[in-house]
């Protein structure tokens, strides 16, 4: 018994143990089960922490897509109160570092020819625009009068004055793109590129006709826009249409060239104007500023000057820059040109001193050979356009190569530029050599040495004269050939006329530059300030595709133009498919709501004959046929400015400054042309557009 009863205590002893190791067995499961629901768990939580932070990023990321392509269009006097002020600001203040290296600024070339006409020392001549001569003249006597005699400090004075008008201007076309609804991005990009962009920025102290142009420019293309995208309709308030008769009398008066400008933009001006009194008054505001312009103020101007009538011979360079091209490149080649020929041009231009001094990148020097005394008539002018179009046909590649070397610079994005930082580099002695043609005869008397050059030439001249004539008498009385005592001793009085003639022509420099020394010592500056301009010339010219003119004369530009007239082409294309599917089968009678918008013909189809007739009739009278012609006929303005860009005699970089300036609002017109279909204001709110009066004017 007691054998059994301890082998029953193993026994349970054992299961006791082995119960506990099961025990524990199974609590190690648990904790490992635990444990690896535990990692399973976190891992989750992690795969949620990782989705929570993607959806994070990418709600981040619409945010800010959704405020950068957000859109703002309001009243133009709303956005004025609100963000005129800021960016005439950022503008200036951007400004402000090149404004204070360059200052007072820097004058171009034909600011000095300017000079010598508005001190005096040349009478004026109509070949610059008096306006901007006056103009210029009103600033060098402001410093004369109140700095010390100096009209550098008039020029300083102007200098501020050109950087105040055109930072407002400026703000003023950032506060029209975004009435327009430009989205947020653009504009930014819009004032980046007007704040620190150096073909803007570097114009600003340029002392010159384009710059002082761009002051009268830059609004126009603003009222210009205006008025094309409301089809006139905004000129029924009187101060958008004073507004808009001084701007374009400015403009006119300010830039010969901007009068073809504004009478072929206009033409597309008055084509998207509504019918009636809005057409009339845009016709009468166009009519108005250039009578004004051309009948008022240019005789009067002339005659209160005394101004020498200036003829117009740039446009002929087209003209002869080819056909001296073609006389050039075949001087030994009497089919060339034939004799029948080159007597037409002749009768018009010295074709022979054309082909001889012809430049390959201006046409300057071949349009200056035209006569002028006598001026040739109508029919040799007739006779002469013939021969350029026969020359035409049989030598096209001369052609082609006159007409590329000029325009190059406007399409090749290797050629870059620099503006001057100062006005000394004019008074170097080539340049003084040409300002001395503008000084009178005798100026260089005002010296002893000046008046004993001006007799030695009078005395030599004469004694040349008589020798030649007693030479020439002789040989006549003897009846014999000349034996060459009397033609050297002719050559020799000749040799002293002109080394006299060589102390008259500098006398008349010095006198020059006398008489332009209040202008020069812009470029004495301390030596860092030299380093820093030294160093962004470098950057500039250093194949700096951003410096290239072609970049804002022609592919920028050509961009916005081929955006526009592609999404003309593409509204009329689906407004055309929208007709035929609503023509094809539809015989429902579907009444035209009072506030219905007509000009969405794929939202209302009409089959009734009366009902298609009344909604025709009210779509022609209330909205353009084409959404986006109102912003193809505001782009044209730009269109012509680059044109005559194209047809200037040379490429400078000083041209095309008002189109750097109105560049970013022609960009903004694809993103906004057409917004809301058969609103009567591009960038219209959709409320507005859906509102009982759409006709409203939007600037109100």
């Amino acid at each position: 018994m007691a054998f059994v009863a301890n082998v029953a205590e193993d026994t349970r002893f054992e299961l006791v143990r082995r119960s506990r190791q099961s025990t524990r067995r199974i609590v190690h499961l648990a904790a490992r089960l635990a444990d690896c629901r535990s990692d399973r768990y976190g891992l989750t939580s992690r795969h949620t922490l990782s989705a929570q932070s993607t959806r994070h990023t990418l709600a981040t990321r619409h945010t800010l897509v959704a405020y950068l392509a957000a859109r703002h269009p309001s009243a133009l006097s709303e956005t004025v109160k609100s963000r005129f002020l800021p960016y005439l600001l950022a503008l200036l203040v951007c400004w402000l570092p090149w404004i204070a290296l360059t200052w007072p600024g820097s004058m171009r070339d034909d600011t000095v020819a300017q000079y010598l006409q508005a001190s005096g020392i040349h009478r004026y001549y109509t070949q610059h625009p008096l306006f901007d001569t006056l103009t210029f003249g009103l600033f060098w006597r402001l410093g004369e009068t109140f700095g010390g005699g100096s009209p550098l400090v008039g020029q300083a004075v102007y200098t501020a004055f050109q950087s105040v008008t055109l930072a407002s201007g400026a703000a003023l076309l950032l506060c029209y793109i975004r009435k327009l609804g430009a989205p947020r991005w653009l504009i930014g990009l819009s004032l980046i590129y007007l704040a620190t962009s150096y073909v803007v920025v570097g114009s600003v102290t340029t002392m010159g006709k384009d710059s002082l142009h761009t002051v009268f420019f830059l609004p126009l293309a603003v009222v210009f826009a205006e008025i094309c995208l409301t089809r006139g309709r905004i000129l029924e308030r009187r101060p958008v249409a004073a507004a808009f008769v001084a701007l374009l009398f400015a403009a006119v008066v300010s830039k010969r060239t901007a009068l073809v400008i504004v009478l072929c933009a206009g033409c597309g001006l008055l084509a998207v104007c509504r019918k009636g009194k809005p057409r009339f008054r845009t016709f009468a505001c166009l009519a108005v500023a250039l009578l004004l312009a051309q009948g008022v103020w240019s005789p009067l101007a002339a005659a209160a000057t005394h101004a020498n009538p200036s003829p117009g011979r740039e446009v002929w360079g087209l003209i002869t820059q080819p056909v001296a091209q073609v006389a050039h490149d075949h001087p030994n080649d009497p089919n060339a040109i034939t004799e029948p020929q080159r007597a037409r041009l002749n009768a018009v231009m010295d074709l022979d001193r054309a082909a001889a001094d012809i430049n390959p990148h201006r046409t300057n020097e071949t349009f200056a050979t035209l006569r002028e005394h006598p001026a040739p008539t109508v029919g040799q002018k007739l006779a002469a356009l013939r021969t350029w179009t026969e020359l035409g046909l049989s030598h096209p590649a001369e052609y082609v190569k006159a007409y590329a070397g000029p325009i190059r610079a406007w399409w090749d994005p290797s050629l870059n530029f620099a503006y001057p930082t100062d006005s000394d580099y004019l008074f170097t002695p080539g340049y003084l050599q040409q300002w001395s043609t503008f000084l009178p005869q005798g100026a260089g008397e005002a010296t002893p040495s000046g008046r004993a050059g001006q007799e030695a030439t009078g005395k030599s001249e004469a004694e040349a004269k008589g020798a030649q004539e007693e030479s020439k008498a002789g040989e006549e009385q003897a009846g014999i050939p000349n034996d060459g005592k009397a033609s050297a001793q002719s050559s020799a009085v000749q040799g002293s006329a002109d080394q006299d003639a060589d102390v008259a022509a500098a006398e008349r420099i010095a006198a020059t530059e006398r008489a332009l020394s209040p202008l020069m010592g812009t470029s004495r500056r301390p030596q860092w300030q030299c380093n820093v301009l030294q160093s962004v010339r470098q950057w500039v010219r250093n194949n700096n595709p951003l410096t290239a003119m072609a970049l804002y004369v022609t592919w920028i530009p050509l961009i916005g133009g081929l955006a526009l007239l592609t999404q003309a082409v593409a509204r009329r294309t689906r407004r055309n498919n929208a007709g035929d599917e609503c023509s094809k089968g539809d015989e429902r009678n579907v009444s035209i709501p009072h506030n219905a918008n007509v000009d969405r013909p794929h939202v209302i189809c009409r089959s009734v004959g009366a009902s298609r007739s009344v909604g025709d009739r009210n779509r022609r009278d209330r909205h353009p046929v084409d959404p986006v012609a109102p912003a193809l006929a505001a782009y044209g303005l730009l269109f012509f400015t680059v044109l005559s860009l194209y047809a200037s005699p040379e490429a400078l970089f000083w041209y095309p400054i008002p189109v750097y300036f109105t560049l970013p609002l022609f960009v903004a017109l694809p993103f906004v042309a057409g917004r809301a279909d058969g609103s009567a204001h591009v960038g219209m709110p959709e409320s507005a557009a859906s509102s009982p009066n759409p006709a409203a004017p939007l600037s109100e």
